[in-house]
């Protein structure tokens, strides 16, 4: 097989990072779509207008709409066919840069793991701390904004977490041949 350049092989990566980043964010829309629906509640019981439901409502249909279309229209990588069917071969100069690199981001998908399982599990935090404000003011806007910070949490750490691997596994494409 033709050998695979450096330049080619690190806009392969840059390429992979940006469909990888465009898909989650989709995803991250669509868990977090309930935001809109509970922030416009809020503010419906706030002026006590049912049309703040309605467009809380759209905003969540939004939101999924966005997140389908994100999702959909990442760009694949122009290499992502020859990568994929492993049609090249590594020069063992550049072999030995993306082990080193493939070290750098496992250690990043540690990270990247360890923040979204954090964010998940404390998502239950913006409920707590909106049952304390309920107490303290107006008790009927409250918990529909801790929901809509717990639905923020867990779509951030749903991001996290499915990014987590995806640096790891394009350079892992890169070294399987």
């Amino acid at each position: 097989w033709p050998q695979m350049t450096e330049d080619e092989a690190a806009q392969y990566i840059a390429e992979r990072g940006v469909c990888l980043r465009k898909r989650f964010t989709g995803v991250a829309m669509c868990v977090a779509c309930l935001m809109p629906l509970m922030l416009l509640g809020a503010v419906a019981e706030m002026f006590s207008a049912d049309l703040f439901y309605i467009l809380g409502l759209m905003g969540m249909f939004g939101m999924i709409s966005m997140g389908v279309y994100s999702i959909v229209m990442a760009p694949k990588p122009k290499d992502e066919k020859r990568v994929s069917s492993r049609q090249f071969s590594l020069p063992s100069r550049m072999r030995k840069k993306l082990m080193q690199l493939a070290d750098a981001a496992e250690e990043k998908a540690r990270r990247r793991m360890g923040k979204g399982i954090a964010l998940i599990v404390m998502s239950i935090m913006p409920v707590l701390a909106s049952g304390f404000m309920a107490d303290l003011f107006q008790p009927d806007i409250w918990p529909l904004i801790g929901v809509a910070g717990m639905f923020a949490m867990i779509a951030a750490g749903v991001y996290q977490l499915c990014m987590s691997g995806g640096e790891k596994t394009t350079i892992k494409n890169l070294l399987d041949v």
